[in-house]
């Protein structure tokens, strides 16, 4: 499961005028959720990695987050479809889950910018890093 978590430690920057963690940062946080496990499934293949393109993310803020104490963030489901990924995320503070996440990444062709499917070998990888079950 270490492989699909990552945790972030809160800036003060990221607070708002509310005193919690923005919801922008807290979209950027979900994407470097997904950026460092495409990192790890395609590190042997940087030009791989640019050939996705967001298609939709929905975000639920279930509790405020706040600056001072680590979030991690476990990506605690990622279906892999035809030409997409689907990759379900959960991020918890101090033990309390705070937001649940779900992102819609398309494989696209670099040249014709058109969706493609993901292959059998990228299939694998990903596969290969999440748990059994």
């Amino acid at each position: 499961m270490s492989d699909l978590t990552v945790v972030i430690s809160p800036r003060f920057y990221e607070t708002d005028a509310q005193g919690h963690i923005s919801n922008v940062s807290i979209v950027g946080w979900f994407e470097a959720a997904r950026t460092s496990l495409l990192t790890r499934v395609l590190a042997d293949d940087v030009s791989s990695q640019v050939q996705w393109m967001l298609a939709n993310v929905n975000i639920d803020y279930l509790a405020e987050t706040y600056f001072g104490s680590d979030v991690t963030i476990v990506l605690d489901k990622v279906t892999v479809g035809n030409t997409s990924l689907i990759m379900d995320c959960v991020m918890t503070q101090e033990g309390r889950e705070c937001v649940r996440g779900r992102a819609v990444l398309v494989n696209i062709d670099p040249d014709s910018r058109k969706k493609q499917p993901v292959s059998d070998e990228l299939r694998r990888k990903i596969q290969g890093l999440l748990p059994e079950g």
